[in-house]
């Protein structure tokens, strides 16, 4: 695939968000054979979320000169991507360089003289194919975070792991014979800060793993803000037109949900939690209801009655039964472990009312907007234009602040990011 349009000859330099500059993609076969493919590569993508541990990337091909045969290619091909791009003549400059390894060909094909044939490569991190590859069994004895780091260097070779946030989750134990992934995954659902808030653990295109607290990923400032809107007043290849561009949003589809049925029935606004003990023969019981977790917009008017004299905050709605050992461990670790089990309703409601209001947006190619960024989005109100003009223009409900969890960054004539977005809150108050 040649560098495209937009790409000042030469160099890096985009006069558009939406060009990019292809460096290098290089194939090697089991052999251990270089080939550069970019030329055959007619589009590529790669997908980052907040809940995946590596990038999982396609690639299409269209092989001319029949490299599937003389190359061998058999399922244990090892790629490299290189990219960049400096936005415009004094923008930054960003580089991509990521390494995959083959997964599966799903999709094959010949042209009707066959002159040419296509094939769909799917690859994954390196990390993520050997990872499925080994069990760990050990003890251990560490606050979750610094464990989840600690498998990611001895056991999946990787280094550059990013913490944002403090945990204060640790547990005293032995592994079961599971592999690497699913230790992460594990112990990422045990990890919490002092506050309860759990975290999150991904990869980036950036090339690193990011640790980071559902909380701290709240609070921090906006990427940017994107408009909806089709009008543009920058003059083109200026300096103004790469911004205005940059911070369109090209289309968007939206789940609202707003459904509080299937929140309320996952414990998101009131639950009940019953321990028995079976060192002390006794049972305790603890209640959350959602005005616990202070929220200054709250999703849903605390006083609603649901139809049966109650609100949606009754206790009733999600009943859990666990059984609890607290002598099993030491007094350190005896604390940490009630403190997890007392607080994973409170844990559960944060998680849960992520899924509030969702949407799915397409904007320019962004090589810096990863999952667990927050972005801010403007979307007009519907109705008539000339009298919204003299009024408030933005729909509060929908305008804001939103979490992105995911990302698929797609290269064909042009790179754009597909973003999934999220956020917690309701913009106006309901309970005034």
């Amino acid at each position: 695939m040649p560098k495209i349009a937009n790409i000042k000859q030469n160099t890096s330099t985009a006069y558009t968000p939406f060009a990019y500059a292809v460096d290098a993609i290089e194939l090697t076969t089991h052999d251990g054979t270089i080939i550069g493919i970019d030329n055959f590569v007619t589009e590529f993508s790669f997908e980052e979320s907040i809940d995946k541990l590596g990038i999982m990337a396609t690639f299409k091909i269209k092989d001319v000169i029949n490299m599937l045969e003389t190359y061998q290619f058999c399922g244990q091909e090892k790629l490299n991507v290189k990219l960049s791009r400096q936005e415009h003549e004094d923008g930054d400059f960003d580089e991509i360089n990521l390494d995959f390894i083959v997964t599966s060909y799903p999709v094959y094909g010949k042209d009707t003289e066959n002159s040419a044939q296509a094939y769909v490569m799917k690859a994954v991190s390196p990390h993520i194919y050997y990872g499925q590859l080994k069990q760990i069994s050990r003890a251990f004895d560490e606050l979750t975070v610094k464990e989840i780091t600690r498998i990611f260097a001895e056991e999946l070779n990787f280094t550059n792991v990013v913490q944002l946030g403090k945990c204060a989750s640790k547990f005293q134990g032995v592994y079961p014979s599971r592999t690497p992934l699913e230790t992460i995954k594990w112990l990422k659902r045990h990890s919490y800060t002092s506050q309860i808030d759990p975290f999150m653990v991904y990869a980036t295109i950036a090339g690193d793993i990011r640790i980071s607290s559902l909380a701290e990923l709240l609070k921090q400032t906006s990427h940017g803000t994107y408009v909806k809107s089709n009008s543009y007043s920058a003059a083109p290849n200026t300096a103004e037109s790469y911004a205005e561009q940059k911070h369109r949003i090209l289309t968007i589809s939206s789940n609202l949900k707003m459904g509080k049925l299937g929140q309320a029935m996952k414990g998101v606004f009131g639950s009940t939690h019953n321990y028995v003990d079976l060192s002390t023969k006794k049972v305790s019981t603890s209640s959350f209801t959602y005005s616990k977790l202070n929220e200054s917009q709250s999703l849903i008017d605390t006083d609603w009655d649901r139809g049966d004299g109650k609100t949606l905050e009754d206790t009733e709605a999600y009943v859990r039964w666990r059984v609890v050992d607290d002598m099993i461990f030491d007094t350190d670790h005896t604390l940490i472990n009630r403190t997890a089990q007392r607080n994973n309703p409170k844990r559960l409601a944060k998680l849960g009312s992520m899924e509030a209001y969702e949407h799915e947006i397409e904007i320019a190619g962004d090589f810096n907007v990863h999952p667990g960024t927050i972005i801010t989005i403007n979307i007009p109100k519907a109705g008539d234009r000339k009298a919204l003009e003299e009024s408030e223009p933005l729909d509060e409900m929908l305008s804001g602040d939103y979490l992105v969890t995911a990302v698929v960054h797609s290269f064909k004539e042009e790179y754009r990011s597909g973003l999934r977005l999220k956020r917690n809150i309701c913009p106006i108050d309901l309970n005034e």
